[in-house]
């Protein structure tokens, strides 16, 4: 079954690291100072779950990142 990981609030010192050393001071790029999991057991069911959400009226879809895709770029994104 698909479960939640609650996550910790990124610590200050982390964020301003991360804003130093990957975002070039650029405040603005920080964006997942809070942040969860859902863990899957199957594609499918992630797939499943985020149609779901694209088809929910009331949530938009900022961004995402795709890290299964061949043609991801950690560097670029910072993770």
């Amino acid at each position: 079954a698909s479960k939640i990981k609650w996550a910790s609030v990124k610590s200050p010192d982390r964020s301003f690291e991360k804003v130093y050393r990957s975002y070039g001071n650029d405040v603005s790029r920080l964006v997942d100072v809070v942040r969860q999991q859902i863990i899957f057991r199957t594609v499918r069911d992630l797939r499943e779950c985020l149609d779901t959400i694209a088809s929910d009226p009331e949530a938009t879809i900022l961004r995402h990142k795709n890290r299964l895709s061949l043609d991801h770029d950690a560097v670029q994104s910072a993770g």
